[in-house]
């Protein structure tokens, strides 16, 4: 994560294409279809016409030269996404326009995201050109990422679900991933035995669909150790970063051991869509988990840090999930979530139901005490909703921190409601205009049925999940 926030400028005149297409509302009404058949510029028209932006909107689309519909759909889809698969779009089906209105608001939250993280990794450069070739890396390509060879004695096994048995064993968790083939469309499972695993994983782009399954996840440990301290930009110090869609992890654990002194070093950045781990451990110090963008469901998983170590632009939803604060460095203060929104249109948060908000021991023993925070606005219009949650005694009366001075306080978006604990009261909380007070029909509008618009990847995925409120 940045030091510092950053107000985002002007972006480049594609990512205004990319917002001018947000409100594609004709594909909700079959009447609305033949509203567009009077010819190709009046269909554009007919689009752009709800959208912020007409003129670029306009602009993006007239190329298509067409009036039907689902042609204008694909255009859209081209321009936003131009490396994601066509066959949906190909295939279209009206009946399920709600669907892909969702897929593509959340790719277009991405693509903003993407031109964020771009501006933070070259904050304090001449960043204009660098941002355009970061912007490209992000969407077109992957990453290479060092490989440590790990002892023997580790085994990780690997089969396509539905296969009669394993397919073969290999020596690194890398390995095993460069098996799975390019645009993968069957479950691929990883099976990675107990042991501590000294390597950076990544899961590249289009090599969709895989399982990661430990033995427990204090039993098989990826580890790694990049940090900002040593020069390593935030983005790349990922012990495991997931750039794939429909990926899994269950039974594993994942830490950066760089410490506090490390500054920001991430466990796991997670960058592809409808992401689920389950009962995973992610531990670090600062900006521990990089929820970066599109969509991730969390479910009995354990996360540990100190400040920021939950961050990104992630519509990610945590249910049943513990927070674990660490004792920071000398001076420091702890937040677990600095969410990272910054474009109104943009679908990101951080959701919290029926969390549990704890401390080590460390941190409860510390002198002189330490402030702990439930988060803090790392961008313009950082968005958290904490509901149903055990907050410990240890958090701050005042419960949210400012980033500096009054950034963000009038545009923020940030909500308790009917948590517990001797954490939660809020007669005292900051009363900072962006602080929500929920009616029961704000918090169920929060919920993974209403905020994935589907949800039908986690409910297939045989994860528990509760579309609603819970009862607790």
């Amino acid at each position: 994560m940045a030091a510092k926030a950053a107000v985002a400028g002007s972006p480049p005149s594609s990512w205004w294409r990319w917002l001018s297409l947000w409100q594609l509302e004709f594909t909700r009404k079959e009447s609305e279809s033949s509203s567009i058949s009077a010819g190709s510029t009046k269909a554009v028209q007919s689009i752009c016409a709800p959208t912020d932006y007409k003129d670029t909107c306009e602009q993006s689309l007239s190329h298509s030269n067409a009036t039907d519909p689902k042609e204008l759909i694909k255009a859209a889809f081209e321009f936003i996404e131009k490396n994601r698969s066509f066959d949906t779009v190909g295939e279209f089906d009206a009946s399920k326009a709600n669907e892909y209105l969702e897929d593509l608001k959340t790719w277009l939250s991405a693509v903003i995201t993407n031109h964020e993280t771009c501006i933070d990794a070259f904050e304090n450069t001449t960043g204009g050109e660098h941002c355009q070739r970061a912007e490209a890396s992000l969407r077109g390509r992957s990453r290479s990422i060092h490989i440590q060879q790990r002892k023997e004695s580790h085994g990780i096994a690997a089969k396509c679900r539905g296969g009669p048995r394993w397919k073969r064993a290999v020596q690194t968790i890398s390995a095993a991933i460069a098996s799975v083939p390019q645009k993968n469309n069957q479950t691929f499972v990883i099976h990675v035995k107990a042991g501590v695993y000294k390597e950076y994983v990544e899961i590249p782009k289009k090599v969709n669909k895989i399982v990661l399954i430990g033995d427990g996840p204090l039993k098989t440990r990826i580890s790694g150790r990049k940090n900002y301290a040593e020069g390593v930009k935030t983005f790349h110090t990922a012990t495991v970063a997931v750039n794939a869609d429909d990926f899994i992890a269950k039974d594993i654990g994942f830490e950066n051991t760089a410490g506090a002194l490390g500054h920001q070093a991430v466990a796991l950045r997670v960058s592809g869509d409808r992401a689920i781990f389950y009962n995973v451990h992610i531990d670090g110090y600062q900006d521990t988990l990089y929820a970066h963008t599109y969509r991730q469901y969390y479910r009995d998983c354990s996360i540990s840090g100190t400040i920021d170590f939950i961050f990104g632009d992630a519509i990610a939803l945590f249910q049943n999930c513990k927070f674990v604060v660490r004792k920071p460095g000398p001076n420091q203060a702890c937040m677990v979530t600095a969410q990272g929104r910054v474009e109104r249109h943009s679908l990101g948060a951080t959701v919290i139901q029926n969390g549990d908000f704890v401390a080590e021991p460390a941190l409860l023993q510390a002198t002189p005490p330490v402030k702990v925070y439930l988060g803090r606005p790392w961008k313009q219009l950082s968005r958290t909703i904490i509901m149903q949650s055990n907050i410990g005694g240890f958090v701050a009366p005042e419960g949210w921190s400012v980033w500096q001075g009054t950034f963000a306080l009038d545009t923020l978006y940030y909500a308790e409601y009917q948590n517990h604990g001797p954490g939660s009261d809020l007669k005292n909380r900051v009363t900072w205009p962006g602080i929500q007070h929920f009616s029961p029909q704000m918090a169920e509008s929060w919920t993974g049925g209403r905020i994935y618009g589907g949800d039908e990847w986690i409910r297939n995925s045989g994860v528990p999940y509760v579309p609603t409120m819970m009862k607790v």
